[in-house]
């Protein structure tokens, strides 16, 4: 033993006081060991399954893929002349979009790929998001060339929604429900935040812009809690957090306005930044009631990557999307790491 003491490592179980645990985070180039020129990451399961699409450059064709635990697998293009993989569960299955002739939504499955939106005669279709039953919610084009969004529980339905873009595995739906009216010899439209359960549909409320503004919901976790965004009285752009039937402010980074669009059952948040009229400048996350810019959350680990982009956030805390990294946009993957302290005993 040295004059110090023997060193050992300080547990958050330990019955002296605990030293409080320090936080940073890694990122991985997901192009790096790939099969493709880039990659770019969409989704994220709970147990760290990533999907996305990656690019052929000697092609240009789009390759959905699987990664797990540092392995790729080449899902091709499931039988279209290219394909994005959009959201996976636990299980491996994607949630995915199928391109030429137009789009369609695709349920990948154990080597298996089947049409879900609506049947291949069906206009352009798209998945966006599944839970861990295998089910999925998206949107089909309609012959005026807007969207319905659907569900696919094993069989094809429509939603009486505006938009479906997040489902939890309870099968609660996050979206929103549109509106319109005529007022001074004009159409005027608007969406609400809702969760859709069963066949009961709850409106999240608005953060004070009132019912003619416009609120989303993009994320649903497990315990409910919902992420989107919702106009203020100002009439700028939030991210919300709604819990408990209440809808909380997350905030911006002045002077952009923010957009949720992932939550995890830590209640904690990623999204996007953007400009008043809709150019994108940046992601953030929210954590311990505090939203900040993605990059900085990085810090060293970050300092290569610009244009960060994050797609979705697990209940582990890790973040995929994509940026741009020597001058190639990649996908990515960032992960909290905990550095426990250790207290010095003799």
């Amino acid at each position: 033993m040295n004059a110090f003491g023997k060193l050992s490592v300080v547990s958050c179980l330990a019955l002296w006081p605990a030293v409080s645990a320090a936080q940073s985070y890694s990122i991985m180039d997901l192009a790096v060991g790939s099969p493709f020129d880039d990659a770019f990451a969409y989704g994220i399961s709970q147990n760290g399954k990533i999907t996305g699409t990656g690019t052929v450059t000697a092609t240009g064709e789009l390759h959905a893929f699987i990664w797990d635990r540092g392995v790729f697998q080449d899902l091709g293009m499931l039988g279209y002349g290219g394909a994005d993989g959009v959201s996976i569960n636990n299980s491996g299955q994607v949630a995915a979009t199928g391109y030429g002739p137009g789009w369609h939504a695709l349920l990948y499955s154990n080597g298996h790929v089947t049409s879900i939106g609506g049947g291949e005669t069906a206009l352009n279709s798209e998945g966006l998001a599944i839970n861990n039953l295998g089910h999925v919610v998206g949107r089909i084009q309609g012959d005026d060339g807007g969207f319905q969004p659907f569900s696919w529980f094993g069989s094809f339905s429509t939603l009486p929604m505006n938009r479906a873009l997040g489902i939890n595995d309870s099968d609660q739906i996050a979206g929103s429900v549109g509106y319109t009216w005529v007022y001074g010899g004009y159409l005027h439209q608007v969406a609400h935040a809702c969760v859709l359960t069963g066949n009961t549909l709850v409106e999240l409320g608005n953060l004070g812009g009132g019912l003619r503004t416009y609120t989303e919901a993009y994320g649903i976790n497990s315990a409910g809690q919902v992420t989107g965004y919702s106009t203020l009285a100002d009439g700028s752009i939030h991210a919300f957090l709604y819990s408990g039937g209440a809808m909380s402010d997350l905030g911006t980074i002045a002077p952009y306005y923010s957009y949720g669009l992932s939550i995890n059952i830590r209640g904690e948040v990623i999204g996007q930044l953007q400009t008043y009229v809709g150019g994108p400048v940046g992601s953030f996350l929210y954590s311990n009631g505090r939203l900040r810019d993605l990059a900085e959350v990085l810090g060293p680990a970050g300092a290569a990557w610009t244009g960060l982009t994050a797609a979705q956030i697990n209940d582990s805390g890790w973040i995929v999307g994509y940026g741009t990294i020597n001058g190639a946009t990649h996908g990515f993957l960032a992960r909290p790491k905990v550095f426990v302290a250790v207290r010095p005993h003799g």
